[in-house]
């Protein structure tokens, strides 16, 4: 550890990619806002709030599909259609240790909504997060 030049200069090395955690729903969307607000209301009910990076949450790109429809006229002309997938967002916490820590307690559980759950509802959606190397 002196050899590396102490705490200081270990930490400074570090990947800025360490604290990223891959975020998705199998089902549905959420906006940033929403989520954003989710994550500080899992938060206060743990009474251990989750430490964000500076501009935590980005939009993934490409979590729309195109999808081809055919008409069922003679000419099978194809029309496109948007498909809103489900959501992807990259999350930047402060360091690695508090990507796991969310990854642990996030991971393949439903995504924890505000509101109580019917038997006659849906199923809420289910998270997947994943932390990136």
């Amino acid at each position: 550890m002196l050899s590396g030049g102490g705490t200081h200069g270990i930490s400074s090395r570090q990947n800025k990619g360490e604290g990223l955690v891959l975020f998705s729903l199998d089902i549905g969307t959420v906006r940033i806002r929403d989520l954003r607000n989710i994550i500080g209301w899992d938060g206060k009910r743990r009474n251990l709030h989750w430490i964000l990076a500076d501009d935590p949450i980005t939009r993934i790109e490409g979590s729309q599909q195109e999808i081809e429809d055919y008409e069922t006229s003679d000419e099978m002309v194809p029309k496109k259609s948007i498909f809103r997938g489900p959501s992807k967002y990259m999350i930047a916490f402060k360091d690695r240790n508090e990507a796991r820590r969310f990854v642990r307690e996030w991971h393949h559980r439903p995504l924890p909504l505000q509101r109580k759950h019917s038997p006659g509802d849906e199923a809420p959606p289910i998270v997947n997060a994943q932390i990136l190397w």
